[in-house]
């Protein structure tokens, strides 16, 4: 039977390798389209005085490459440096895959 003609097996698989295209390109569009900032308060009993408020923005995996391009990069450090932190971590993979970047 062809994929267009009939039983509601057909339709189905039809919808779940749809769904599975969908899930396999998503999390690219998200992470390349999207960039955000969480703050998260970090609580230290006994900290000192000279420390507290210290300020700490990380960057992590980048993934430099075909789906996430130099630019994107560029802005992610510029909102870091805008945040005006004590310190910038850099963290994670810088490269998405081979040497090439």
């Amino acid at each position: 039977m062809a994929w267009g003609g009939g039983s509601g097996v057909e339709a189905g698989a039809a919808a779940m390798l749809a769904a599975l295209l969908v899930l396999l390109f998503m999390p690219v569009r998200i992470h390349v389209d999207t960039l955000g900032v969480r703050r998260v308060r970090v609580a230290i009993d006994k900290i000192a005085k000279g420390v507290s408020g210290y300020r700490i923005v990380q960057i992590s995996d980048t993934h430099l490459g075909t789906r996430v391009n130099a630019e994107f990069i560029r802005e992610c450090v510029a909102r870091a440096i805008d945040l005006q932190p004590d310190l910038i971590a850099l963290t994670g993979d810088y490269i998405h895959n081979g040497t090439n970047y």
